[in-house]
């Protein structure tokens, strides 16, 4: 069973060959029509797959090709840095991701001045603002975010990521932002994965992240707390029952695609593998990198395949 160890989308090969072609206009017309979870996960899994600091030259003057090309950037950038607290990566690794934070915020920043409701920009924007220490600004574009048409859900959680506690935020914080998008029912039932995410980032500073051993003895503990158990079980029957409601045509892939990794990682943690296995059933040989690094570090074929196996899955092809 081949696992892909980052994020993966149907339209990824067509992409990444319209990008090694230098093939803008096709690009476009492929990033386009999706939807904006679809437009994330694929301009995610993009910046993953393409060579680093792939030198792309001149780009037309579109939106959504400004925002394939900053959205290139911001991963990248990220690639430079590598995981870490901030105190843990290396000196040198810093120049170049703060490099090409700059170049990727000044193409979606033209990205989103030819269409300042676009979410997708938006949502790669804060990452963007969020990586480079730009407070001000990031407070600027979380305002254009919750003005927005289009609230994609990685979107939402860059901002979420940003107010947390081991960026520029609180758990207070991060907590308001989960609950606005929760709250929000013009967007996909998938919204609720994202208090899931919020559980998993508190769990990952106070866990592991905290200075004070009393906090981190508890954070250990806090998916085997009965009352948290219960909350993330109910959420997710909360999903379930909104998505078995849902009408065909407001399917989303790439948004139940989100849920099922945010939701699969947290049931697991729980200890809650039936409940775990059918999100990590349609997650398949795909896991996001995000939050499953938390868990499984690069959820490479070995780690993921132990973790199917102790929901119950299948680890090799069928023959």
């Amino acid at each position: 069973m081949v696992v892909e160890t980052c994020d993966w989308h149907p339209d990824i090969d067509q992409a990444m060959d319209l990008l090694a072609e230098r093939d803008w206009n096709a690009l476009v017309d492929v990033v386009a029509p999706l939807t904006p979870d679809s437009q994330f996960l694929l301009l995610n899994a993009m910046a993953y797959r393409s060579p680093l600091d792939d030198p792309i030259g001149t780009i037309p003057n579109h939106p959504v090709a400004q925002l394939i090309y900053g959205a290139l950037f911001v991963g990248w950038a990220w690639r430079h840095r590598g995981f870490g607290r901030g105190d843990e990566v290396d000196e040198q690794r810093w120049i170049p991701f703060f490099d090409r934070l700059q170049t990727a915020a000044a193409a979606l920043d033209e990205a989103i001045g030819n269409d300042p409701d676009n979410g997708t920009a938006l949502g790669f924007m804060i990452r963007a603002r969020k990586g480079l220490n730009h407070v001000d600004e990031l407070d600027r574009y979380e305002r254009m975010f919750w003005q927005s048409r289009t609230k994609p859900l990685d979107g939402a959680t860059n901002l979420l990521l940003a107010r947390c506690r081991k960026w520029h935020g609180s758990h207070r914080e991060m907590k308001a932002v989960s609950e606005r998008i929760r709250l929000d029912q013009h967007l996909h039932p998938a919204r609720l994965a994202i208090v899931a995410r919020a559980a998993l980032e508190r769990w990952l500073w106070d866990a592991h992240m905290d200075d004070d051993p009393a906090i981190r003895q508890m954070g250990q503990r806090m998916f085997a707390r009965g009352e948290n158990v219960v909350a993330m079980a109910t959420l997710n029957d909360d999903y379930r029952r909104l998505m078995s409601v849902l009408p065909n045509e407001e399917r989303d892939p790439a948004a139940e695609q989100y849920a099922a990794n945010q939701f699969g990682a947290v049931l697991y943690l729980c200890g809650q593998y039936q409940l775990a296995k059918p999100h990590l059933e349609l997650v398949g040989t795909a896991p996001s990198e995000w939050p499953w690094c938390y868990l499984v570090g690069s959820a490479d074929e070995r780690d993921w395949l132990a973790v199917r196996k102790d929901v119950g899955l299948p680890t090799r092809q069928p023959a």
